[in-house]
C-alpha cells in the first residue's frame, strides 16, 4: 500500500522531564506578611502596656545659680597646734597634797570660810585661796585672812591645742584680758570680741569669763579663781 504525504498530521510535542521552570517569586512575598503584622503588633501591644503603666513623679534636677553678690559657701577652717600663752600669777596657797582624798578634805574646810579652788600644779594638789597679778596684793589678802597660808608665784603649765585661727586669736586676747582683771581691784568689763571659741577648753574658759563678766564685788573673787582654775585645767583634747 503506498502511504500518502504527511502533511496532514497533527503534530506532537514531545515532553522530556524534568521540566526546568523559572522558580516563582510570589510564594517569598506572601512568607514575610505575617512577620511584618507580628512585629507591628508587638510594637503596639507594648506601646499599649506603657501608657497604661503609671510611673512616680521623677523631679526635674535643679541648677542653682549663685546670684551676683551671694556669699560663696564657707572654707572648712584649717587647724593648727598652738601653744597657750603663759601666765604669771601670784597665789595664797592653802595647802598642797599628794592625795585627791586629802585636798578635797581640807577644800571642803577651807570652802565653809570663803573662796578657794582646788588644781594640780607640779603634779599636786593645790589649794588657792587668791589669785592676783602682783605679790603686794597676795599678802594684803594673806594678812586679812591668817593662818597657815603660803604666798608664791606660779606659772601655768605649756600646753598645746589645735586650735582654728579665730580660736586662737581669741586665746591670745582672753589671755591678756585676764591679766588686766587680775591686776584690777574691782570688776570691770572685758574687752573681748563676742566670739564662742570652739575648742573644748577654750569653751570652758569663755564660760568662766562670762561668768567673770556678770558677777559683783561680792561674786568676783570666787569668779577669777574659777576662770583661773580653767587655765590650769587646759589639756589637749
Amino acid at each position: 500500500m503506498k502511504q500518502g504525504p504527511l502533511s496532514n498530521r497533527t503534530e506532537k510535542k514531545v515532553i522530556r522531564f524534568p521540566v526546568n521552570r523559572k522558580p516563582s517569586t510570589h510564594k517569598k512575598k506572601f512568607v514575610f506578611i505575617p512577620i511584618i503584622a507580628a512585629a507591628v503588633c508587638s510594637t503596639l501591644f507594648a506601646v499599649l502596656i506603657f501608657s497604661l503603666t503609671e510611673y512616680p513623679d521623677q523631679a526635674e534636677p535643679v541648677i542653682m545659680l549663685s546670684e551676683p553678690g551671694e556669699a560663696e559657701p564657707a572654707v572648712k577652717q584649717v587647724s593648727e597646734t598652738a601653744e597657750i600663752p603663759s601666765i604669771a600669777v601670784w597665789v595664797v596657797q592653802g595647802g598642797v597634797f599628794n592625795e585627791a582624798g586629802t585636798a578635797e578634805e581640807i577644800y571642803r574646810k577651807l570652802a565653809e570660810k570663803g573662796p578657794v579652788i582646788q588644781t594640780i600644779h607640779e603634779e599636786k594638789y593645790a589649794l588657792w585661796l587668791f589669785t592676783g597679778a602682783i605679790e603686794q596684793q597676795a599678802k594684803a589678802y594673806a594678812e586679812k585672812v591668817g593662818g597657815e597660808i603660803y604666798i608664791k608665784e606660779v606659772h601655768n603649765p605649756a600646753v598645746m591645742l589645735t586650735l582654728t585661727a579665730e580660736d586662737r586669736q581669741w586665746m591670745e586676747a582672753a589671755f591678756q584680758e585676764i591679766t588686766r582683771q587680775l591686776a584690777a581691784p574691782q570688776p570691770f568689763e572685758l574687752s573681748l570680741k563676742d566670739y564662742e571659741p570652739v575648742h573644748p577648753s577654750l569653751q570652758t574658759l569663755w564660760t568662766r569669763l562670762t561668768h567673770l563678766e556678770k558677777s559683783d564685788s561680792s561674786t568676783r573673787h570666787q569668779s577669777l579663781l574659777e576662770t583661773v582654775k580653767s587655765i590650769w585645767d587646759m589639756k589637749e583634747e
